[in-house]
């Protein structure tokens, strides 16, 4: 089967990636695997030789087996994992300098190409690990580029004063599944966590400051300590924690969870059914 409950695989990156009621994945939650073509030929030889067409033949397997997956999928929720984010400021991965690593390569190919698909057929969450951190965008659509190409009032579902919102009703509104823009399930929240056995802290110069995701600000976040507030960032966390997702019928919850079971992120997706 093309779904997973747990992704034993992903563990060392996503900790503990579950839905606190293991039914709702039968009807409500399709989860595409990512790592599986990694084990193909083809893509274990890429992935070992870094080669540019490597990659993209390894792509085009990929692309054709999630479309044909996607293009069946009649889940109210769906969730797409692999492990090169497209979008990640990281200690030691930048996906605006993939093409200049040969780690970091999937990076831009995941972004350039795999983006579209994923708008198109109405994937909710992406997770990503590689960076050791925890990184959650915005609702966005539509970035293909560098970081610095990234417009909010172009790329993100915003509020009442055009604002990019962070989902969370009790700060500001959940996302709507289908946006009030387009009308249609076209946005994505991607996510990196990679912080579930290793935090990367490094207070260089750019770092976790990619703007599609998410701002912190340190200093509110006073259930932390000083010392963990450190290593909050403007738009990231390098703290070890979790991610858990909560599906019902109507709301898809996703939430990062410390070490010492503070809730330090979350967000709802509602696709408004009655």
């Amino acid at each position: 089967s093309r779904y997973h409950n747990l992704l034993a695989d992903f563990h060392a990156h996503f900790g503990a990636f579950y839905s606190r009621d293991f039914r709702y994945h039968d009807y409500l939650v399709g989860i595409y695997d990512g790592a599986r073509l990694i084990r193909e030929p083809a893509c274990k030889a890429a992935h070992r030789d870094k080669t540019r067409d490597g990659f993209k033949h390894c792509m085009k397997l990929m692309m054709k087996q999630w479309i044909d997956d996607l293009s069946a999928n009649q889940q109210d929720w769906t969730i797409v994992i692999f492990h090169h984010p497209p979008y990640s400021k990281g200690k030691n991965h930048d996906s605006d300098e993939a093409a200049n690593s040969s780690a970091d390569k999937p990076m831009a190919y995941m972004r350039e190409e795999f983006t579209t698909l994923f708008e198109l057929h109405g994937v909710d969450l992406v997770y990503s690990g590689h960076s050791h951190s925890y990184e959650r965008s915005y609702y966005v659509n539509g970035h293909r580029g560098l970081s610095e190409s990234f417009n909010a009032s172009q790329h993100a579902e915003l509020g009442p004063l055009g604002e990019p919102t962070l989902g969370n009703p009790s700060i500001d509104i959940a996302y709507p599944q289908l946006s009030a823009v387009s009308g249609i399930d076209d946005k994505v929240v991607y996510t990196v966590n990679g912080s579930s056995g290793k935090a990367d802290s490094d207070h260089e110069e750019g770092r976790l400051e990619h703007p599609v995701h998410r701002a912190f600000d340190a200093a509110s976040m006073t259930q932390l300590s000083l010392e963990d507030q450190a290593d909050v960032y403007p738009h990231g966390i390098a703290l070890l924690g979790s991610v858990v997702v909560d599906a019902t019928a109507r709301t898809l919850t996703a939430s990062f969870i410390d070490v010492h079971g503070e809730v330090l992120d979350t967000f709802t997706i509602d696709n408004g059914k009655q």
